[in-house]
């Protein structure tokens, strides 16, 4: 089964390569904002620390790169 990532109005699909290229906006005293990609390579850590491959990811963000959004399918060592 492979899932399929329904973008809203306003977004638009991006690569891993794209969120490269996007920094995070800038912190404030109460807010400490990280790249959508550390987020993104976060996941993916945790995702094969705990045994799991991803076969097949779909990424897209608003036009005004403040929303990410991802659909991961995954693979295990017991199911498909």
């Amino acid at each position: 089964m492979t899932s399929t990532l329904v973008s809203h109005c306003g977004a638009h699909p991006v690569t891993k390569g794209d969120l490269e290229l996007i920094p995070a906006p800038p912190s404030t005293k109460t807010w400490f904002p990280i790249r959508h990609l550390e987020v993104l390579e976060t996941v993916e850590q945790h995702i094969g620390d705990s045994g799991f491959q991803i076969r097949s990811m779909q990424l897209s963000m608003t036009d005004d790169q403040k929303r990410f959004f991802g659909v991961l399918d995954l693979r295990s060592p017991i199911a498909e």
